[in-house]
């Protein structure tokens, strides 16, 4: 079968090709598949960004016109509370 033992060396040398390919081809394997779960996640976090954003968009138009109503509430009470003191009419 072997002849020399350069036949051998190069019956070596295939195995370890052969052997360093699998290993390869088996890391980019596991590389990819961290790479995607990266992705989903970030897209995932992206879309709850998105949500949370509109959600205090939403909240800050609402918040706008509770403000100016504790602003008049505040007025109504600090006048009502003028009017006690100086004696007025209620």
């Amino acid at each position: 079968m072997f002849e020399t033992s350069k036949d051998l060396l190069y019956i070596v040398i295939a195995v370890c090709v052969g052997l360093f390919t699998i290993f390869s081809c088996w890391i980019m394997f596991y590389a990819i598949m961290i790479l995607r779960n990266v992705f989903k996640v970030v897209h995932d976090i992206k879309e709850k960004i998105e949500k949370f954003e509109k959600a205090l968009d939403r909240s800050a138009t609402h918040l706008g016109l509770m403000v100016e109503v504790a602003k008049e509430v505040v007025k109504y009470l600090a006048g009502k509370k003028m009017n006690k003191k100086s004696g007025g009419e209620f």
